[in-house]
């Protein structure tokens, strides 16, 4: 048994010699035989524990590994010092020397198996029903490992050939019950080594998930520090793994080093092979080039290397196994990685083979007895022809790592979500909690308001309300004896101004300016267009007669526009003491265009453009205090509209007061009545299709309620 005998002193002495420059060329390098030579494991305390198999045992001959070889040409540091300085000070650029070494001949299918056989057994003993005997004479028999009884850690074994001249360490990967690798002592070590590795920050996939570290900082940030801090502990694999290749070297000073492994274990044999200048072969490991950035390890002028196999069906591999519904993330690991350092060997069997993607394809054997035990039939070489192994390829513009179709889609409901919720907030606030602001266009007495269409319905109910608010009021109507009676009812709530006018809305032939004469030395704050008229009909539109599309258009369009036009210079000077409001009552139908409203539609929309033009053009350019507002409105129950009061239908004494709590509130276009803006919120959230049916579905109501009021 080897313990760790080697202080940090004696190890960097130690690397002057695993870097010399002086090694030798192997033209035509011969096959090469491995005996199981030491079973390596790391104890609780850290250290390497080693346990020697004896040469000539009995229990153990020292049998073939079939492997051929070929030239590999390596960088390595020039020093250790230099290296390990780079690595602490976050340096990229060191001295490299390149030394040509004796290989593994990675085209070699035999090659391949040979290593792959010895990675499997990394995770076995040599008694295991796991274990390959990998030659005929190889006898399995029980043998003490000499590892001590706490050992969980990081594992593997140690072969050699016989004449010293080249050792394979084989380290063994992640042991993860029922996902892959088996249980046992090592679970809980190699999770944690998963998860910092390969993990975008420490393994923090969700709210409810663990981190292995306590990096994270919220809002998707993770603190790089702390990270590269806690993947550089002793503890941890990566430390370990140099710590064994320097008792390797130790036990072989003059052999040739070259290391493999599975999963876990083959990241962290690449990892190692680069920082040595080791040739390794990796099965199945997730992507390694993240943990290299973040373990600052500087980057040689090539890592040819290093070599990876793997198949398109493993989802670890491929750096597809993420997001929190992945089979990886329900068993507990973040594998978040995706780039592989050095070469690839990868073979595509879910296209030439039909296997579907599973991460129980990730298993080494896999390899071993579906793909390694034939040349692939793949045809990768030319004309169709097959090779004993995919071709050689280098990744190129790979991202460290990679969001799942999960992940994407929740960034999407994110983006999604924030205005959904900001939308929420904004109906809490407008009808439930934001206070009336009416009183603020209160100012400079007498105020006065001024309100169309006031002879019955929302018009005569909106006159009491603002009435009672302390406005003077200034009413419209066609028929006097009908606004004179509203101005009665209304005086008797107060001795403020009660004055109208009469004006046929329908005929824009009026003298705007002489009708508004008398009123343009008022301080009028508050203007709401009240007057249209739906012009329902259960004809189409060619069953109006051109003065009824005149007549529609006018009272519902026109009229407003010419009474805002030759009011604006009196609001504009209202405005110098107080802020001013102009209101133009608007429809639903403006917004889904139902069958048989298209012009009542149409004219309502002129006034939503003209609501937001005017307000730009009295905002924006130059600022007079004057603002405009859309009212969306839906069902109201009236004289002119029969229907019965309901959740969403109000009454238009209801309507009155949603007008009046929600003035000033500073949106250009709203509905006063929460029902309604519900309603608004559907019918943008169904489309015009569903709009469209839903609207016609409702036609033949509203033809019997027409027919019934005639």
């Amino acid at each position: 048994m080897f313990p760790n005998l080697l202080p940090n002193a004696l190890q960097y002495l130690l690397a002057s010699f695993l870097w010399s420059k002086d090694s030798p060329s192997h033209a035509t390098p011969p096959p090469l035989r491995f005996e199981l030579r030491h079973i390596h494991a790391l104890a609780n305390s850290s250290r390497i524990v080693f346990s020697d198999v004896r040469l000539g045992s009995s229990n153990f001959a020292a049998e073939d590994y079939g492997v051929s070889t070929k030239p590999v040409a390596v960088h390595r540091p020039a020093s250790h010092a230099s290296f390990s300085s780079a690595r602490f000070r976050g340096l990229t650029n060191i001295s490299w020397d390149e030394v040509e070494v004796v290989g593994p001949d990675i085209q070699d299918r035999d090659t391949l198996l040979t290593l792959a056989k010895m990675t499997n057994n990394a995770y076995s003993e040599p008694t295991d029903s796991e274990w390959y005997d990998l030659g005929p004479d190889w006898i399995n028999d029980t043998y003490p490992f000499g590892w001590e009884p706490d050992a969980d850690g990081f594992r593997g074994h140690v072969f050699a050939t016989p004449d010293n001249s080249t050792v394979v360490i084989s380290v063994k990967g992640t042991s993860a019950g029922w996902l892959v690798g088996g249980g046992g002592p090592t679970t809980k070590k190699d999770k944690v080594n998963d998860n910092l590795l390969f993990s975008c920050c420490c393994a923090r996939v969700g709210p409810t998930w663990s981190p292995v570290c306590g990096c994270y900082e919220g809002s998707y940030k993770c603190d790089q520090g702390c990270l590269e801090k806690s993947l550089a502990e002793d503890s941890l694999f990566y430390s370990v793994g140099t710590n064994l290749y320097y008792n390797v070297t130790y036990m072989y000073p003059n052999s040739n080093i070259w290391l493999v492994g599975h999963s876990l274990g083959g990241s962290l044999a690449s990892l190692i092979g680069v920082t040595f200048g080791a040739p390794v072969v990796a099965f199945e490991a997730p992507g390694d080039k993240l943990a290299a950035q973040r373990l600052h390890l500087p980057s040689p002028p090539s890592v040819q290397h290093i070599t990876h196999v793997y198949h398109t069906a493993d989802p670890i591999a491929m750096g597809t196994c993420n997001g929190v519904a992945s089979s990886c993330a329900i068993a507990g690991y973040a594998m978040e990685s995706k780039c592989h350092l050095g070469k690839i060997i990868r073979y595509d069997t879910v296209s030439q083979l039909g296997w579907s993607v599973d991460i129980r394809t990730h298993g080494i054997r896999m390899i071993i007895e579906k793909l390694l035990v034939s040349d692939w039939d793949g045809g990768d070489g030319d004309n169709g022809t097959h090779k004993a192994v995919p071709d050689l390829f280098q990744e190129e513009d790979c991202v460290a790592t990679m969001l799942s179709a999960l992940e994407i889609l929740a960034v999407i409901g994110v983006v999604l979500l924030v205005p959904l919720l900001y939308r929420l907030w904004n109906f809490i606030w407008l009808y439930f909690l934001r206070p009336s602001t009416a009183h603020k266009y209160l100012h400079a007495a007498p105020t006065y308001a001024l309100i169309t269409g006031a002879s019955d319905g929302i018009g005569k109910a909106l006159a009491k309300e603002l009435y009672d608010q302390g406005f003077n009021l200034i009413l419209h109507g066609r028929n006097e004896q009908k606004i004179r009676k509203v101005v009665e009812e209304v005086r008797r709530n107060g001795a403020r101004d009660v004055l109208y006018f009469l004006a046929d809305a329908s005929d824009v032939n009026h003298d705007f300016e002489r009708m508004m004469a008398p009123y343009m030395n008022l301080n009028i704050t508050l203007v709401v267009h009240n007057v249209g008229n739906q012009g329902f009909t259960k004809e189409r539109i060619d069953g109006f007669s051109n003065a009824d599309v005149a007549g529609i258009v006018n009272r519902n369009a026109i009229f407003p526009l010419h009474l805002t036009h030759t009011l604006l210079p009196r609001l504009r000077l209202s405005a110098k003491t107080g802020p001013v409001l102009v209101q133009f009552m608007g429809s639903l139908a403006s917004e889904i265009s139902p069958p048989r409203f298209a012009i009542y539609g149409a004219s309502k929309s002129f006034l939503k453009a003209l609501a937001r033009g005017l307000d730009t053009d009295e905002q924006v350019w130059t600022p007079t205090g004057v603002h405009f507002e859309y009212l969306v409105t839906g069902q109201v129950q009236s004289n002119s509209m029969r229907l019965t009061a309901s959740l969403g239908t109000p009454t238009s004494e209801t309507y009155a007061k949603a007008i009046v709590a929600r003035m000033g509130c500073g949106w250009r276009k709203y509905c006063p009545f929460w029902v309604h803006a519900v309603q608004l919120w559907f019918s943008e959230v169904m489309g015009e299709g569903m709009q469209d049916k839903y609207a016609a579905g409702a036609i033949p109501e509203l033809i019997a309620l027409h027919e019934k009021k005639a």
